[in-house]
């Protein structure tokens, strides 16, 4: 066994092969913290229905070392066709990560509770949701605490504007009351809004709207400088695929991407995930948080499937942040539990997952009910939510692997690259093997002919289980050529990554 050349195991990042035979992908489930799920349930009126809710930021304070948490809490008995529903950001903390407390502040008040854990309220520019926060204490030391959110100052915000933001109305909040929610003026002031806070409680805006998106949209910080967005988009149907009980008739959400070097001037949006035909019949991709991971990029993607309205997540995976590709079949990484329990309807996870001793955990709103009534005839019927805050984990760099699709034995299947650099004098897999199977590794020169010395017969076979095992062939080092195909044989085990090391 090696000497583990770096922290995180080697993973795939994109679809890399030119040729499969016989193989598929085998998703990892999640191990949901049975111990202490859920987290968090509601308490007070505007968490009572579900204490997080539509994404957000969990992190760790570098500046105190406690977890904190910035969601979106929902008063559950508010209920109303047209989607209405009252939500507010509110802010949560942990010692450990797992005992979660709600500290009150006189920020916000609200009748029979004259403190609450509320940081933005309607007044202050209606529904705030989608906090992304960073900290960075060494960029600002007077504000360090920066977030991005979605704000909505046509919704029970009497000056129907965001508080701070040089902007004004011709008429009044009564008189466009009468025009109904969707024909408010403040819908023109609608979308993501920047913050900044010398404490990570009072927050003040201070540019907005940057740009327009759907009610749901992470923003993050590039590791080498600048920002990036994800944001719900919805595009028109195609022939036959609306279903009728969704409340976004007609349309299909997908993911867009905007970047900026500064967080206030944006790129124009483009596509970066979509449902295709791998999917099943109705899914659409409703939110995507970003993960670096070794040189490219990990993404927690929610999948809503309308047909039976609810959502579980899926990975994907970049090395560029620009271009993803998801393991087929399409399988759930965070699968939902029966309808009733916690996460049985809905798991809306919190931007990032983060590791916590060898294990990458998620945290996430629980809903343990449907997203909208799979029995109604009228798409914008919502339902009042229940859900609690919970978390679950994976095997650091055990997140999906490429398999034997026959489920093992003879003759070996197998999937080969495309022409890669060589980087290194040996290869490192990550990968385990199970009922006796082995995983043999060849490498192919550029007339597509296997190397001597490093043909399949040449190679050891790989056994057991390890993040960082050796391969060897009979031909010693490998052959520093300018491009190689590397090809996997696999009969019973999975083959989670590979990488080149430098000896």
């Amino acid at each position: 066994m090696s000497t583990p050349p770096q922290t995180l195991p080697p993973i795939f990042l994109s679809d890399d092969f030119s040729e499969q035979y016989y193989v598929c992908w085998r998703v990892e489930p999640a191990v949901p913290d049975e111990k202490n799920n859920p987290l968090l349930t509601p308490k007070y009126p505007w968490d009572s229905g579900t204490v997080a809710n539509s994404g957000g930021t969990i992190l760790r304070d570098p500046i105190d070392g406690k977890y904190k948490g910035y969601i979106t809490c929902f008063a559950g008995e508010v209920t109303d066709q047209l989607g209405w529903e009252e939500y507010n950001l509110c802010y949560i903390e942990s010692e450990d990560g797992i005992h979660w407390e709600r500290p009150l502040f006189d920020m916000w008040p609200r009748p029979g509770h004259p403190k609450t854990n509320i940081l933005l309220d309607f007044p202050s520019g209606g529904r705030s949701i989608q906090g992304c926060v960073m900290i960075n204490p060494d960029d600002d030391p007077d504000e360090p605490y920066e977030m991005f959110a979605y704000r909505e100052p046509c919704f029970k915000c009497p000056s129907m504007v965001v508080e701070g933001m040089n902007q004004t109305h011709d008429v009044t909040y009564e008189e466009a009351e009468k025009n109904g929610p969707y024909n408010q003026p403040g819908w023109k002031y609608y979308g993501i809004y920047r913050h900044k806070s010398k404490d990570g409680i009072k927050w003040r805006a201070v540019e907005g709207p940057l740009f327009e998106t759907g009610d749901t949209c992470s923003v993050f910080e590039n590791p080498g400088g600048g920002y990036t967005a994800h944001s719900k988009v919805g595009i028109p149907s195609a022939p036959g695929a609306p279903v009728p009980h969704d409340c976004y008739p007609g349309q299909t959400r997908t993911m867009w991407r905007r970047t900026s070097p500064d967080g206030s001037n944006w790129s124009e949006r483009t596509l970066l995930i979509t449902p295709d035909w791998r999917d099943q019949v109705g899914d659409q991709i409703m939110q995507a948080d970003r993960l670096p991971y070794g040189d490219g990029y990990l993404c927690l993607t929610s999948i809503i499937h309308t047909v039976g309205q609810r959502i579980d997540q899926q990975w994907a995976a970049s090395p560029d942040g620009a271009n993803y590709w998801r393991p087929t079949p399409r399988t759930p990484c965070l699968p939902n539990p029966p309808v009733g329990d916690y996460g049985g309807g809905m798991h809306w996870p919190f931007a990032s997952p983060f590791e916590i001793d060898g294990r990458l955990y998620a945290y996430y709103g629980a809903a343990a009910g449907l997203h909208g009534d799979i029995y109604s005839q009228t798409p914008h019927l919502f339902f009042p939510q229940n859900g609690g805050l919970c978390r679950a984990s994976w095997d650091m760099g055990r997140f999906y692997a490429l398999v034997n699709a026959r489920g093992g034995g003879l003759p070996h299947a197998h999937a080969t690259t495309h022409p890669v650099d060589v980087t290194g004098d040996r290869m490192l897999l990550n990968a385990r093997t199970v009922r006796d199977g082995e995983i043999r590794v060849e490498l192919i020169d550029g007339e597509n002919k296997p190397i001597q010395g490093f043909t399949m017969e040449d190679c050891e076979p790989f056994l057991g289980n390890e993040k960082f095992g050796s391969v060897r062939w009979k031909g010693g080092s490998v052959p520093q050529q300018d491009k190689v195909r590397v090809k996997f044989y696999i009969s019973s085990g999975m083959l989670y990554g590979w990488m080149w090391e430098k000896g």
